[in-house]
């Protein structure tokens, strides 16, 4: 008896560190899209909403949901989608791209090289394999990185804000 409590608890701590975990990332990308410019042509007129998508196995869940729900940015409300590599991904403003995709990154950075959606991978080394930001838990905490050459290639302006918060690296993972 006292083994099965005791394997429940841990269970239940683990899932705890995990939805806290798809907070503070979820908090992240809510904050990237508010110091993220877009050009006025990527979005169909004035009141078109910012387009979250979600590439793989997503580990934020309705967290991600929840989070964006109900928030403006820019004027703008928050649409997330679960896509996958065969959608028209440059519709995205945001793509987040989950670990599962990782075989995969290379390819879906191509279909988006020089378009005006911001990539955002769930571990650190995306940012070096090409994503212009990435995520990454280090010990106890959520730091992120930014790729300097993806983020020059791209058609959106991040605000000098969020980069300096940024472990910068570049194609060669400097």
């Amino acid at each position: 008896m006292t083994c099965v409590v005791l394997t429940a608890s841990v269970v239940h701590a683990a899932d705890a560190q995990e939805s806290t975990v798809a907070k503070i990332k979820s908090a992240y990308l809510l904050n990237f899209l508010r110091f993220t410019d877009w050009p006025s042509w990527s979005f169909d007129d004035q009141t078109s909403a910012l387009r979250v998508c979600v590439i793989g196995t997503d580990s934020l869940g309705g967290i991600l949901d929840q989070t964006m729900d109900d928030e403006l940015v820019h004027g703008r409300p928050i649409d997330v989608l679960r896509v996958t590599v065969d959608d028209p991904l440059q519709h995205c403003h945001l793509l987040y791209i989950a670990a599962s995709e990782e075989s995969r990154l290379n390819d879906i950075v191509s279909k988006l090289n020089g378009s005006s959606t911001l990539t955002v991978g769930e571990t650190a080394g995306f940012a070096s394999d090409g994503a212009m930001l990435a995520l990454n838990r280090e010990d106890d905490r959520i730091i992120f990185y930014a790729n300097r050459d993806a983020i020059r290639a791209g058609q959106v302006r991040l605000s000098s804000k969020i980069l300096q918060l940024a472990k910068m690296v570049d194609r060669r993972g400097r």
